[in-house]
This record gives C-alpha cells, structure tokens and sequence, in this order.
C-alpha cells in the first residue's frame, strides 16, 4: 500500500508546500494543490526565478510591452 502522508516543507499565509509519502510535492495555494514530481518542481523553482528577476517591486507599476 502506498504512504500518503506529507510532511510540510514550508508554509507561508495561504501558501503550504508538502512532502508527500508517494514522491510527490503538493503545492497549496488556498484552496488549490498541484502535486509536482520533485524534477518539475525544480524547474518550476527555476522558473519562477527567472519570473521575479524580471518583475517590478511591489511599489513599482507593472508595465506590458
């Protein structure tokens, strides 16, 4: 039998991200989990690195090109 039970690696406000016993990394965002192999969520990391370099602060206003 598998073991789903989840160990939280990091919570912020509604935001939880949880080891799960099967290998999977649930990301919570509210009401909303997406369950991540660990290698998508290391490119999502990546990812949204590379996102928030290219982000204004959060007193700056947001400019589309």
């Amino acid at each position: 039998m598998d073991d789903h039970r989840c160990r939280t690696l990091a919570q912020q406000g509604p935001v939880r991200i949880d080891l799960c016993g099967c290998g999977q990394v649930h990301v919570s965002i509210g009401p909303l989990t997406v369950r991540l192999a660990p290698t998508v969520m290391h490119a999502l990391h990546e990812t949204l690195d590379d996102a928030i370099a290219l982000l204004p602060g959060p007193d700056s206003e947001l400019e589309l090109h």
